[in-house]
């Protein structure tokens, strides 16, 4: 009985050793792609001529995907392989174009067969970008297949094996998805050319480099950019996709700041920005040095996260100010940030490989091409829809002043006609007549032109009409229905129309100066906002005109 037990315990021992033996053969199938069942790996820095006789410390991954995250080390695969088809040309595909160096060799009947590549590589020549290896294994023919990779990133990749029909199928797949990105770019610059047709507006400028920045990061990071433009340039190769994506993120940035006009509305948000942006230029400058991708990487991923924190900021913020349009801003950036980090976790083993979680970065940026673009047709509307309000706004300002010198003499007299002034009782304006501080505010700004002054605060200006600074603000947003900032620009500007009108000689930057601006570049920013020209073109049009004795027309 005990011999019976021991000789099955033999059996089934053997069995599983066969079957685990069986399982490490790989069969190739000419009609799919063929995929690691197991990986077996060694970390070990030894060269060709020892691994193939290394027979013990291989490690099993049990996995088709092989992920350990970033590293240094060096790796060495093997995999046998038999060939049970009539097909003779196989194609072997690392998915990762940012493996530093990568070798492949097929040893079968005493042939070697092997192949370099590599992102610190040469690959002029080669089949693609990401590494593959064009190898011959004839029918009914058994091989040992040996991979050796370095990097100073992310080592991650899924192996596939592809016949040469396969691979053909594969290849056109590719073709065709870089077809498709080149006419979603060239569909973005057709529209932009015919939506805007003042094509110097730097908002425009700005969001066409960052699409285009984002464009070029897509096609060296996931497709054949490095194969087509720079195969054996290895200085450019290995940095290009950095670069791009670091200038996307730029120019985004400078775009978030035009599309909610951080310096009028936000101006904390505004300075972060421009904190930021110095942020990704010295990030910039390192990647070009002779770092390690590792630095590089970590460089990208927190000017990533920071473009991300900006953008939900501008539109949390732009929100609470009521203008939803910042929506169509944030929805698709923060999209693709989320889409980004599935990218990252996917690869760093924390969620599963699948065509969705690999891929939805490239889905993500058409995304953005496409509800960005519709956005700023919307906002072109909207803030012709402002530019209206704003009108309306100066015009009941000017009514206000007509009334200074009656209403200033009458301050603590109220008319009985007047019924019951609206006072507020409760809350932060206490019993503040809002009329009469607004009378004040506008009597102080205009008699002594406060508004001319650089630097010009909101508590400077409260203490002079006797209110707290935070009840002034309210007032300015309850009755007037626009803050301190935007009036204070309102009043500068209109000023500077009439002395760009009235002095036609003197220099814009005399001009914008003399207005209360600090520089004449904000000077041209808030205008062209505003005006919807800039200072040069609205006094050339005014001189035109007048020499007909044709008032100037104000720009809508």
């Amino acid at each position: 009985m005990q011999w019976g037990l021991f000789l099955l315990l033999v059996l089934l021992v053997g069995k599983a050793n066969a079957d685990e033996n069986q399982s490490n053969v790989m069969s190739l199938d000419k009609g799919k792609e063929n995929t690691f069942a197991n990986i077996q790996y060694q970390i070990v820095d030894l060269d060709f001529n020892e691994i193939i006789h290394q027979s013990k410390g291989w490690k099993n991954t049990y996995s088709t995907l092989f992920d350990t995250g970033f590293s240094s080390e060096v790796y060495w695969f093997k995999q046998e392989l038999i060939n049970h088809t009539e097909n003779n040309e196989w194609y072997l595909t690392l998915n990762n174009t940012r493996l530093d160096y990568v070798d492949f060799y097929l040893v079968s009947d005493n042939d070697l067969q092997h192949l370099s590549s590599g992102d610190y590589r040469p690959i002029s020549g080669q089949l693609s970008s990401s590494p593959t290896f064009q190898f011959n294994l004839k029918s009914q023919q058994s091989a040992h297949l040996y991979i050796r990779v370095q990097s100073g990133t992310i080592v991650s990749f899924l192996p596939k094996i592809r016949s040469s029909f396969s691979y053909g199928q594969h290849s056109s797949e590719i073709k065709a998805l870089h077809i498709f990105y080149t006419l979603i770019l060239l569909v973005f610059i057709a529209f932009q050319i015919v939506m805007n047709h003042r094509i110097t507006d730097r908002i425009t400028l700005y969001y066409a480099a960052g699409i285009f920045f984002g464009f070029a990061y897509n096609l060296f990071y996931f497709g054949e950019g490095n194969l087509v433009f720079w195969p054996d340039n290895i200085a450019i190769k290995n940095r290009s996709h950095y670069i791009f994506a670091l200038l996307c993120c730029a120019f985004f940035a400078l775009f978030l700041q035009k599309y909610v006009r951080s310096a009028i509305t936000m101006p904390r948000l505004h300075y972060l920005i421009n904190v930021y942006f110095v942020f990704v230029l010295i990030s910039i400058i390192i990647t070009l040095f002779p770092v390690i991708n590792l630095v590089r990487a970590v460089l990208v991923l927190f000017v990533a996260s920071g473009i991300a924190i900006l953008v939900t900021i501008g539109t949390i913020r732009a929100i609470k100010q009521d203008n939803y349009l910042a929506l169509w801003l944030g929805t698709p950036l923060i999209f693709t940030v989320i889409a980004s980090l599935v990218y990252v976790f996917t690869f760093l083993g924390l969620l599963p490989f699948t065509p969705i979680t690999s891929k939805l970065i490239l889905w993500s940026f058409i995304f953005d091409v496409v509800v960005i673009s519709l956005s700023l047709m919307f906002r072109h509307y909207a803030l012709r829809h402002e530019r209206d309000e704003l009108l309306i706004k100066l015009e009941k300002i000017a009514q206000l002043q007509n009334d200074i010198d009656v209403e200033v003499t009458s301050i603590n007299q109220p008319s009985p006609s007047e019924g019951t002034i609206r006072q507020e009782s409760n809350g932060r304006l206490g019993n503040i007549n809002p009329h009469t501080t607004i009378v004040n505010l506008l009597a102080h700004l205009d008699t002594e032109k406060a508004f001319l002054e650089p630097g010009l605060s909101v508590e400077n200006v409260a203490s002079n009409i006797d209110v707290r600074p935070d009840q002034l603000s309210a007032l300015i947003s309850s009755e007037l229905n626009t803050s301190f900032p935007t009036l204070i620009n309102i009043k500068r500007l209109d000023a500077a129309a009439n002395l760009l009108k009235d002095k036609p000689d003197k220099q814009i930057l005399n001009v914008a100066l003399e207005c209360g601006f600090n520089s004449k570049s904000n000077f041209n920013r808030l205008f062209k906002e505003y005006f919807d020209t800039t200072p040069s073109l609205y006094r050339k049009l005014f001189n035109q005109k007048n020499k007909s004795n044709i008032a100037p027309k104000e720009p809508s």
